[in-house]
């Protein structure tokens, strides 16, 4: 069977991880000159050359002067609208292209910038490019409101910050009368607390239905420093407290669909009754959007490191003592690792220690999670990977992602589409839908593609499964370096091998009872859609996980 060459997996690619609900996939990656890797980058900026033009000397740099460096030849940037850099000698190693990059020269360019590189640390990654600190101009400084009675000392049930001044009183003017209108009701979410001799209870009242557990990130320092995130949305609500008094664990409880949560705190002297919740630190009670929240850094060990293939390893690892985090289906952490003095970051997508259901996993839920990492001998961070055994440490930030699993429930037929280690984002949803809701009646497939047989990760657990959940579950496999022993699709994926095995498009109306996940390296996945659509699938039905 023939099929349109593309080039997948690509030698150096990382792991796919980040999701595209919306099907907005964002510009393909740009294929770079030779000599032109991060690693060559990372080499640059190790010898010495004057990469931010400016002799070794920091300077200031106004907005004037910022916009002035606008183009390729003299290309500078903001970020964070603190630091300026000089992006011109970057512009060849910029895996996006140079048009991408050209976009957010001559300004500060933070928007544009964590569209895609979030997770990048921009100081390492730009360390001998950096020129100066911005000077911000017409900066007009406001008046700090009055806090009457309201203060950082929650020695109140509340954990609303509002202000107790009632001396204002909002109102307008109707037909020649002043009236007072009626304050509106804030949507923001908010909590209180109470307790009993042994338990602290905080309730958070997200006003979001359906929140779930996965939701919640909760860390907890030397008994005391208690920091919640809770991910709404497009926003994040953060509780961050100095408590009044040690805990010794700590435990999340749902309600159902009514959005409330309640966090239960033990206290380590039972009895002992606070007269405060605490001391509000930096961020408690804010809202805002993802994008402006700091990410978290975590030292995670290593708990075990295992073979899946040739060139392949499943790592184990553990989060830090009080933190407790469930990562949701489909999304992905960020590791950090030091490459040749650079902070070095990519993305990858959390999988299972098995396709099989083992109860035991359940004692470690929120404190353990699993990495499946294809380690490339020419990678930039992977290489650094091999290495590592039980009881080293592995830097990991909180997760990331936009997948709903609601498209689980909502579909009857799932169809996937992996190339190489895209298959890790299948993993958690063949298991959701197949084993962990077996009385579902929703028909799985799964077209897996690969370099060699040698490639395909857990090939006895899926041909295992397909065997014991058939006709539920079916999986086909296509390679493009066969055996005459191979059995399966030879080549890489094409349009007749995806009209032979997908169902017709629903009618309108019905889309979303289709659902067609699509993971592997950039080329893969865009060349996939792009079929799809082709045959008339549209993006109600398509999720294509990318990173």
């Amino acid at each position: 069977m023939t099929a349109p060459k593309i080039n997948f997996p690509a030698e150096n690619s990382p792991q796919r991880a980040k999701s595209s609900g919306s099907l907005n996939i964002r510009a393909k990656v740009v294929p770079l000159k030779p000599g032109r890797s991060l690693m060559d980058w990372i080499r640059l900026g190790k010898s010495g050359q004057d990469l931010a033009g400016t002799g070794g000397r920091v300077q200031v740099v106004t907005e004037e002067e910022l916009g002035k460096h606008n183009k390729e030849q003299d290309a500078w940037i903001s970020i964070r609208g603190k630091r300026v850099y000089n992006m011109t000698p970057y512009l060849e190693y910029h895996p996006g292209g140079i048009p991408e990059i050209m976009r957010g020269v001559g300004r500060d360019a933070t928007d544009l910038f964590d569209e895609t590189h979030k997770w990048v640390n921009a100081e390492s990654m730009l360390e001998k490019c950096f020129i100066g600190p911005l000077m911000r101009s017409n900066v007009v400084k406001k008046t700090k409101p009055s806090r009457t009675g309201s203060g950082n000392s929650l020695n109140v049930s509340s954990g609303s910050l509002r202000s107790h001044n009632s001396l204002f009183v909002p109102s307008a003017q109707v037909d020649g009368f002043t009236v007072p209108v009626p304050p509106q009701k804030s949507q923001d979410p908010r909590y209180d607390w109470y307790q009993n001799d042994k338990i602290v209870t905080i309730s958070v009242f997200t006003r979001k239905k359906e929140v779930q557990v996965e939701d919640i990130i909760l860390e907890l320092k030397d008994g005391k420093e208690f920091d919640a995130v809770f991910i709404l949305g497009e926003k994040s609500f953060r509780i961050h407290l100095a408590l009044s008094n040690l805990i010794s664990h700590q435990q999340v409880r749902m309600s159902g669909e009514s959005g409330k949560v309640d966090i239960l705190l033990t206290k380590e002297a039972a009895g002992v009754q606070w007269t405060e919740l605490g001391q509000g630190l930096q961020g408690n009670n804010s809202f805002k959007p993802h994008k402006e929240r700091d990410s978290r850094l975590w030292d995670c060990r290593v708990i075990s490191v295992d073979s899946v293939t040739h060139n392949c390893k499943l790592f184990c690892c553990e989060l830090p003592k009080g933190v407790i985090m469930r990562i949701p289906i489909g999304h992905h952490i960020h590791m950090t690792r030091d490459v040749e003095g650079m902070q070095i970051s990519r993305p990858y997508t959390v999988v299972l220690p098995s396709l099989q259901v083992d109860p035991s996993e359940r004692e470690f839920d929120g404190r353990r999670f699993y990495l499946m990492i294809k380690l490339y001998p020419e990678g930039t961070l992977t290489p650094t990977l091999n290495p590592v055994v039980a009881g080293d440490t592995l830097h990991v930030t909180d997760y990331s992602g936009d997948f709903k699993d609601s498209r689980l429930n909502e579909a009857k037929e799932i169809f996937l589409i992996a190339a190489g280690t895209g298959f890790t984002p299948m993993i958690r949803l063949i298991r959701r839908t197949v084993l962990e809701n077996s009385s579902a009646e929703k028909a799985v497939k799964l077209l897996f593609a690969n370099r060699q047989e040698k490639d395909i990760l857990w090939k006895q657990q899926i041909d295992e499964l397909a065997d014991n959940a058939s006709p539920r579950f079916q999986v086909f496999y296509t390679v493009t370096q066969s055996t005459p022993e191979w059995e399966g699709y030879e080549g890489r994926v094409c349009m007749e091998m995806l009209l032979e095995i997908l169902p017709p498009p629903p009618s309108a109306g019905t889309e979303r009872e289709l659902f067609i996940g699509v993971c592997g390296p950039d080329a893969f996945t865009h060349h996939i859609v792009s079929m799809l659509k082709d045959l008339s699938y549209t993006g109600k039905m398509i999720h294509a996980f990318l990173a």
